[in-house]
């Protein structure tokens, strides 16, 4: 088997000495350590990187490692280890958004380490009825003869059903794709960054720009206006917790 690359990021040098030293005695590979995220490009231009390890806290940086791992999203699904010395309770929320990653609680020991790094690599691929959700993609039919399309999940701003079919709208096109499910059935094959705010709409919250609280809450998804439906609405409101 290939040895996987992994990059470190943590403010703490001490901190990323040791994280290093546990991924080369497992059989990793480091390609690159840094403090925080100012270098994403270079991490996301690296050859051959499987994981990245990164810490939540960036000391004297207005952004954390879950808005990092956000802007990573946008380019890649690569699988990320979140570490945190805060609470379950105060990152589980924004961190599930974050699709293909784990966290621990600082410190942490190897074998978790070694532990969250493989349930990461074997759950990446679910083989299903019309092809294959992955780290990054999922295959769905489309046209008359249900020929299959492959779709980044980055690229999914929401899904919209119609009757027995669903639409899929696109940051890179603006027209949208019918494609011969229903609505129910696509939900159960999409990351968790997928939420459904009524019986019609599903969003991808990573390109939701705002969320209207008051008596009729909406959604908006760049210029679009989305209702959220009462019996959602806790659902949508708790992954912003």
């Amino acid at each position: 088997m290939a040895t996987k690359g992994v990059w470190v990021i943590d403010d703490e040098f001490l901190v990323r000495q040791e994280l290093c030293n546990i991924l080369l005695q497992a059989g990793y590979k480091i390609l690159g350590e840094s403090e925080n995220g100012d270098d994403m490009r270079s991490i996301l231009e690296t050859d051959q990187l499987h994981f990245i390890l990164m810490d939540i806290h960036f000391e004297g940086k207005s952004y954390d490692g879950i808005d990092l791992a956000a802007g990573i999203r946008e380019h890649s699904q690569i699988p990320i280890l979140f570490l945190t010395s805060m609470g379950v309770d105060e990152v589980y929320g924004r961190r599930k958004l974050i699709s293909n990653s784990r966290e621990l609680h600082k410190p942490p020991k190897a074998d978790d380490i070694k532990a969250q790094l493989m349930d990461l690599e074997t759950t990446k691929l679910f083989p299903d009825k019309w092809g294959t959700k992955a780290a990054d993609h999922i295959f769905l039919p489309t046209g008359k003869t249900k020929n299959l399309r492959k779709f980044l999940f980055d690229e999914i701003t929401y899904l919209e059903a119609d009757n027995n079919t669903a639409k899929i709208f696109l940051s890179t096109s603006s027209e949208a794709v019918r494609i011969k499910m229903s609505l129910k059935e696509v939900r159960e094959k999409l990351p968790e960054s997928f939420v459904k705010v009524n019986r019609s709409y599903i969003v991808n919250m990573l390109h939701v720009s705002a969320i209207e609280k008051s008596s009729t809450p909406l959604v908006y998804v760049g210029k679009k206006e989305i209702g959220i439906s009462d019996s959602f609405r806790q659902e949508i409101y708790g992954k912003l917790e």
